[in-house]
């Protein structure tokens, strides 16, 4: 056995947790032993910057390399130019205003980070999700790792893609105040308003699901907490979100991040979030201004 096979049995042995959607939540994940070690890794762990451009060279002298992903950019040139307000916010969706950069890292300055790094990428961590979530098993893609995220990093609530099978988020922040900060994920569901749209997610298995404006979604869970793991697999609500907006040149948001992809799944049309917005018709605005005036001649009358 592994020396984090430890990890596997506390994945077995938690009961699900319902609220706000079915997922698992473990708190002090890593052993203590583990979690000290990880998180004073000099890879996590880097000294204090003056400037974005310092942090950026400190990133890349140990081995953090800019990362495409959601809510971010991979152009450092963009983003220093954002953090200096000299350039606008993010420009593929009307639902974030940010302008974020992750960074990825194998963590391979130790033994001890890169086996951890490795064990979660590995068949035998992601054969224990798959079992626990009763994934049937077609061929998958792993995609996993370690991850820092800068300001500006955004994504607005969403369920995520139906062509993912499973995901899980641990937080290793180096931060010992980091629960303090404005960087953790949200889990969400929607306003009553908004409930239709899972409804037409339920129903329209075609097409894929959507980022949602923030206002659409009301948040009922935050993970805040230092070595804790959350982990689900997307459904029509799973809906989560992130902002990072937090001074980054110190502690660095970080996780150890992974998703199971169905390797074999047909790209879906997504329509973006206006086409889902139901707005009254003429009529009923009408009808409304109607009633108003009729209720206020009745209480004239009255």
């Amino acid at each position: 056995m592994s020396d984090f096979s430890y990890l596997l049995e506390k994945i077995k042995e938690i009961d699900f947790t319902k609220k706000p959607f079915k997922h698992i939540y473990i708190e002090n994940f890593f052993s203590e032993n583990h979690f000290t070690k990880l998180t004073n890794s000099p890879q996590i762990k880097l000294d204090s910057a003056e400037t974005v451009q310092v942090l950026i060279n400190k990133l890349h002298e140990k081995g953090w390399k800019p990362r495409p992903f959601g809510g971010c950019t991979i152009n450092e040139k963009a983003y220093i130019k954002w953090r200096k307000n000299t350039a606008s916010g993010y420009q593929n969706t009307d639902t974030c205003s940010g302008f974020g950069m992750a960074y990825s890292s194998t963590l391979s300055e130790s033994k001890f980070t890169e086996d951890l790094t490795k064990f979660l990428a590995s068949e035998e961590f992601f054969s224990c999700l798959r079992d626990k979530f009763k994934i049937s098993s077609p061929p998958y893609r792993v995609a996993a790792g370690c991850h820092k995220y800068l300001k500006g990093y955004e994504i607005s609530p969403h369920p995520d893609s139906r062509n993912k099978a499973l995901t899980y988020m641990i937080n290793i922040n180096p931060n010992p105040e980091s629960e303090r900060e404005n960087h953790h994920t949200h889990y969400m569901v929607l306003k009553k308003k908004y409930a239709y749209v899972k409804a037409y997610w339920e129903g329209n298995l075609d097409v894929d699901r959507s980022w949602l404006p923030w206002d659409w979604c009301e948040t009922k869970f935050k993970q805040i907490k230092n070595n804790s793991i959350v982990i689900f697999s997307p459904t029509d609500s799973t809906i989560h979100a992130i902002k990072a907006d937090y001074y980054d040149l110190n502690f660095q948001r970080t996780q150890f991040y992974g998703n199971l992809w169905y390797e074999n799944y047909p790209k879906l049309l997504r329509p973006g979030w206006e086409s889902l917005l139901i707005k009254p018709g003429k009529e009923k605005k009408n009808a409304s201004l109607l009633w108003k005036i009729k209720n206020k001649l009745s209480t004239i009358i009255k």
